[in-house]
């Protein structure tokens, strides 16, 4: 059950101006992602400089996993003994790290944009600081020191496939948990497909995968004021101005279909922030969702943010 502090319920505004300021943002966020030389470089929405701000960010994130997982699992130590995949770290280890504190045996993060390079010396310190007390901190310090000598070892690994997940690296392991944090909205319909056939590949027996998933508008001057933007467009106009790490326009029911035919096992999709269904009525009313997105329920339609776990026969 989704708490009133997470039901939000935007001022409704003229569907013509929302259309055209959202266009207008969309042109000029293609402009820029065009003109621009660097990679997708700002995964989070605060400086990878900020470093008790990334370490609280880390250090929530795991929590918020393990929180989860012990209801989805009923295990009181869900990482402890389990090798464990995430997909899209982001600009730092972090969390990896914790999760290896935690007990886990192994850690391995793929990515298809190589940030992990971006994290100051003085996130880690940070991090393994807080880490001390943690039962397996030897484990997670001896990661560290490893990474800090630019060197890999077995029990934590860092895989950066560019092309990624069109291209899945070999993976010489059986994985027993997957984790992703605001990372699957931002590959292509046909790429979140992809991943979840070939990651079953990797599955040990009765696996299981979780995965927090941004549905909004990411546009930071939209977010907020126009939350379901992103279905105004027809297809035509919104695949014409996409850039590298625009989210995708699947709802909820999309992942879980996904996951269903490809036999994925007690999926439950569990909504974390909704839109009030008054304003998602009021959008219904207007027409101002373009017209293959009319067919989706209104609880669809309204849910912005979800995690979504399964698990592997």
């Amino acid at each position: 059950m989704v708490s009133q502090s997470n039901i939000i319920s935007p001022k409704y505004y003229d569907k013509r101006l929302l259309f055209v300021f959202g266009l207008c943002l969309m042109i000029m966020n293609k402009i820029r992602h065009s003109l621009s030389r660097s990679e997708y470089l700002s995964p989070r929405p605060f400086s990878h400089l900020n470093i008790r701000k990334n370490v609280r960010y880390c250090v929530n994130v795991v929590q918020k996993w393990v929180e989860i997982l012990k209801v989805y699992t009923n295990q009181s130590h869900p990482f402890q003994k389990k090798s464990v995949l995430e997909v899209g770290p982001g600009p730092d280890l972090g969390t990896g790290l914790i999760i290896l504190a935690l007990g886990a045996d192994t850690y391995t993060a793929i990515d298809k944009h190589h940030l992990v390079s971006q994290a100051p010396k003085e996130f880690y310190e940070l991090l393994l600081s807080k880490l001390r007390k943690f039962p397996s901190y030897e484990r997670a310090e001896t990661a560290y020191q490893s990474f800090l000598k630019g060197k890999f070892i077995k029990q934590f690994r860092y895989i950066h496939e560019p092309a990624f997940p069109r291209f899945f690296p070999k993976l010489n392991e059986k994985y027993d948990i997957v984790v992703s944090q605001a990372v699957l909205e931002h590959f292509s319909e046909t790429e979140v497909r992809l991943f979840f056939k070939e990651i079953s590949k990797n599955l040990s027996q009765k696996a299981k995968t979780l995965h927090e998933i941004d549905l909004a508008t990411h546009t930071r001057l939209l977010r907020e004021l126009d939350p379901l933007n992103i279905l105004r467009y027809p297809d035509l106009i919104w695949n014409a101005l996409r850039f590298n790490g625009s989210p995708n326009r699947s709802r909820m029911s999309d992942y879980r279909f996904i996951l269903e035919e490809l036999g994925y096992l007690n999926i439950d999709c569990h909504p974390l922030r909704m839109l009030d269904l008054s304003y998602v009525n009021k959008m219904r009313e207007s027409l101002s969702l373009y017209k293959r997105f009319r067919k989706y329920s209104d609880e669809d339609l309204s849910v912005l943010l979800f995690c979504l776990l399964a698990e592997r026969d």
